[in-house]
């Protein structure tokens, strides 16, 4: 992990790579999110969101104000998937404040169990095929009005199945 220091109101972002190959597997601002599935051989992923007040001054988030966040999801081996969280065009101005929040991060597994940012999904034990990675969604939470629950569907974001606070929306990124 790499850490470029903000100043002046922006916030630390922490780039991480992958020990196995080298290759970068995300960048976010705060702690990540890590799932693992126990005895499965290194099944583990990882999510984090960089912010517009991200250190990294991203271009992306200068071009397009609408964009309140980058989810990122990743395993050792690098980057999987990215999703672009916006703010509708009609909300912007009353979810400003949202910008600035740091964002927190949970799994939430779908049989009841609890919601953490760390979790073992001991309902997959023993299971080595990331494509049998399902049963759990991701939230990330801004502020009460800003807010996204992302289903992990064949350890894959389901973007199409995600379920956005009303003033936001997703759109997959490469």
């Amino acid at each position: 992990m790499t850490t470029l220091y903000g100043c002046c109101g922006a916030l630390d972002a922490e780039t991480y790579f992958s020990l196995v190959n080298g290759r970068k597997m995300l960048t976010a601002n705060g702690p990540l999110a890590m799932l693992e599935v126990p005895n499965s051989r290194g099944l583990i992923r990882f999510a984090g969101v960089e912010t517009p007040w991200s250190a990294t001054l991203d271009p992306m988030f200068q071009e397009q104000p609408d964009l309140l966040g980058i989810i990122a999801y990743a395993s050792h081996e690098g980057m999987i998937e990215r999703a672009a969280l916006r703010i509708r065009a009609d909300d912007l101005a009353s979810l400003a404040d949202s910008l600035m929040a740091l964002p927190e991060l949970e799994w939430v597994p779908d049989d009841g169990s609890d919601i953490a940012r760390e979790i073992t999904l001991w309902s997959l034990d023993g299971e080595t095929d990331p494509a049998k990675l399902t049963g759990v969604s991701l939230r990330v939470t801004y502020t009460p009005e800003a807010w996204v629950e992302i289903p992990i569907v064949a350890d894959r974001l389901e973007l199409a199945n995600a379920q956005p606070a009303p003033s936001l929306a997703l759109q997959p990124l490469p």
